[in-house]
């Protein structure tokens, strides 16, 4: 159990990791390029973007479900160290991923 959750986790930090930094490195150019409201956009980057916030979505999802399988898989002492490295991993990514999604957008904006 400890090894699924740790495969979850790392898969959602990965993609949300991914995503963050896709967004952040090209939300601040098309800002300055086209307004700093999200409508004023050109649309077929606003479908990027929400799809972008959709994968965030599904990493948050897959996060959590991977911090409750590491909690439950050290409690149950059923991969106790891959449940322990779930956790912090999960805890984690979410703080990462959106520090890089916010130098990012500033940085190149």
């Amino acid at each position: 159990m400890g090894k699924a959750a740790l495969i979850l986790s790392i898969i959602a930090a990965g993609l949300s990791l991914i995503a963050s930094a896709i967004l952040g490195s090209t939300v601040g150019p098309m800002e300055a390029a086209s307004g700093y409201y999200f409508s004023d956009l050109p649309s077929w980057y606003t479908g990027i973007a929400v799809g972008l916030f959709s994968v965030q979505g599904l990493c948050a999802v897959l996060g959590l479900t991977g911090l409750v399988m590491g909690i439950v898989a050290t409690a149950t002492r059923r991969g106790r160290t891959q449940g322990i490295l779930a956790i912090a991993i999960a805890a984690f990514a979410p703080v990462i991923s959106f520090a890089l999604f916010v130098i990012l957008s500033f940085a190149l904006a």
